[in-house]
């Protein structure tokens, strides 16, 4: 049989809605920032206080969301000439709801045209292959200061336990769960096959 056809039965059977309750996740979009030429560090030291009891991941220890953001840049891409930027914001947000699972993503009045640009390419994609991804809805954020953490709500990802309040303990919860992104990573690249 070959591969590609079984990889992406595979993922038809894994990313239909999960059955656990979605539970608040913060993202620290440090790679994206760090790409604007923005300090992400210095903004990760400001947090730590104000997240202590919340589950956050370091994205840039997470190639997928990379990956992921590049596959649906590419999905545009119909020219010889590779454009300066290749990816934006609405890849970078599509690849955070695909990998991370995400039902629920907090955005500010700005980002709205971001959240649903990439809310349509996934539609797009699950329209190509013939499957159905879980609904995302956007929840409103009260403020407008836009900052290196993504707020989401996910039924996916494993082990409250696992996070707590200091940035170390960020990154060491974060390299406890790659082997759980990367199989979910390759979970969603059959997407794109």
């Amino acid at each position: 049989m070959h591969e590609m056809f079984v990889a992406r039965q595979i993922a038809l059977t894994i990313l239909p809605v999960p059955q656990a309750v979605p539970e608040p996740v913060q993202v620290l979009t440090d790679s994206e920032w760090v790409n604007r030429g923005l300090d992400a560090a210095a903004f990760a030291r400001y947090f730590p206080a104000r997240l202590a009891g919340h589950r956050v991941i370091v994205e840039s220890l997470i190639p997928g969301v990379r990956t992921l953001a590049m596959l649906f840049a590419s999905r545009r891409c119909d020219g010889a000439i590779s454009p300066a930027s290749f990816s934006d914001d609405a890849d970078w947000m599509a690849a955070r709801i695909l990998l991370f699972g995400a039902a629920k993503v907090v955005v500010t009045a700005a980002q709205l045209p971001v959240f649903d640009m990439a809310r349509r390419r996934l539609m797009e994609l699950a329209a190509f292959r013939g499957v159905t991804l879980p609904e995302v809805v956007p929840v409103l954020a009260t403020g407008t200061e836009e900052t290196p953490l993504l707020s989401l709500w996910s039924a996916d990802i494993p082990s409250r336990d696992l996070f707590d309040g200091d940035l170390t303990s960020f990154l060491d919860a974060t390299l406890l769960l790659q082997q759980h992104f990367s199989d979910r990573t390759n979970t969603c690249l059959a997407l794109f096959a």
